[in-house]
């Protein structure tokens, strides 16, 4: 039956309206062609103001866990992944572990509340504008970039706080585990790991920190309150350095 000869068997009046039937489907489809590429632009501008203001405050949002530290005064100078590193203050902490496409618990979130009572520099990896689409090979710039960040940072901080998340396999963290856990790392006290009670590789992860003296923890809060007492036994030995700024890309290479 025609559209027409419906509408005259209905009792209804008028001819069939095409557009009636189109406006819907036309609506929509400008609809899509609007807001995803301001999705873009935003995802752009986010990356340009990071990259324009590296420093990042440490205006977090409050801990989930329930044994905060409370603090008083907001002295830790954040850098959020791929921000240039232009100075340091204090001593350095990278924060390693799970994050796995956005799977993880924002773990990092509640650290940097945690510390930011404290004079020190935070790097943090974990960055709003990850896209988890983009090719994962050398040969793109942007994942190249994130890498070689996360690389240098990791091999310039005084403490590495590495959180597995049982809910994650976190492949990355494992590597990064392999990486640090050599004599170097051992010696200079680097690694802080916690690795609770659930995460599938839990044993080789115990057998790999106790080979190389590397201190393993149960529990996030622990893992917070070792972090904060490694910040001040490396100033014990480094001395406090209220603020370092780094003339060159080079003095962001790891000494000999």
């Amino acid at each position: 039956m025609s559209p027409n000869a419906h509408y005259a068997k209905s009792g209804r009046s008028g001819m069939f309206d095409a557009s009636r039937e189109l406006r819907p489907r036309l609506v929509r489809s400008l609809a899509k062609k609007i807001v995803r590429p301001l999705t873009e632009v935003r995802a752009l501008l986010k990356t340009l103001v990071r990259r324009a203001c590296p420093c990042i405050s440490t205006s977090c949002p409050k801990p989930s866990h329930r044994n905060s530290v409370p603090f008083s005064l907001r002295e830790a100078l954040v850098y959020v992944a791929p921000a240039p590193i232009e100075k340091l203050r204090g001593r350095s902490v990278f924060l390693a572990g799970s994050i796995e496409q956005g799977k993880a618990v924002p773990w990092q979130a509640d650290m940097i509340h945690q510390l930011s009572h404290i004079e020190c520099t935070i790097f943090n990896p974990r960055r709003d504008d990850w896209d988890p689409n983009w090719e994962q090979r050398k040969s793109n710039p942007l994942f190249k970039e994130q890498v070689d960040w996360e690389l240098d940072c990791q091999e310039r901080a005084d403490v590495i706080a590495m959180n597995f998340d049982p809910k994650t396999t976190s492949p990355i963290t494992l590597l990064e585990l392999g990486l640090f856990a050599d004599a170097r790392a051992a010696e200079g006290t680097k690694l802080v790991v916690c690795c609770p009670d659930g995460y599938f590789r839990k044993g080789n992860v115990e057998i790999v920190c106790d080979r190389y003296g590397i201190e393993m923890v149960e529990s996030f809060e622990m893992l917070v309150k070792r972090v904060q007492e490694r910040l001040a036994e490396v100033a014990d030995v480094t001395g406090e350095i209220k603020e370092q700024g780094l003339e060159s890309p080079k003095d962001m290479l790891p000494t000999a």
